[in-house]
């Protein structure tokens, strides 16, 4: 399995098993940070889903890493709008989550926060790798 590959899965399932933790012993009241760690995990997973899915492309580091931003932030987009879905379509089940502007334009910050930091790790390793 290419590493990229096995790195998002393994994020992805960090996120899930955290989200699922933090619901369960309330560490989304408790602690305000729960949710901007996992959404930063998020969006490092979706750079690595990202840089997976265009392993063969060879474009400039610049673009590609702008790219990998791009791709993430939309992925926390879409995540967003499934968390606002779930809370129109299951509102029983969602009683600890309120939705507002603030906390969504957070966790897509914060998406995109991850996914930079796995931009800047890629550019300095192919700037390694050119040299």
């Amino acid at each position: 399995m290419d590493s990229r590959l096995r790195n998002a899965a393994i994020l992805f399932f960090v996120v899930a098993i955290g989200a699922w933790w933090a619901r369960h012993t309330g560490w989304y009241n408790e602690y305000w940070f729960t949710d901007v760690i996992l959404h930063l995990i998020a969006g490092a997973a979706f750079a690595y889903l990202y840089l997976w899915i265009t392993r063969r492309e060879r474009n400039s580091k610049w673009i590609t890493a702008l790219h990998i931003i791009a791709f993430a932030t939309f992925g926390s987009v879409l995540w967003e709008f499934w968390e606002f879905a779930g809370w129109h379509i299951m509102p029983t089940h969602t009683r600890f989550y309120i939705p507002d502007l603030g906390d969504t334009l957070n966790d897509i910050f914060c998406g995109m926060t991850g996914s930079t930091m796995i931009s800047l790790l890629e550019l300095t390793r192919r700037q390694k790798v050119l040299k």
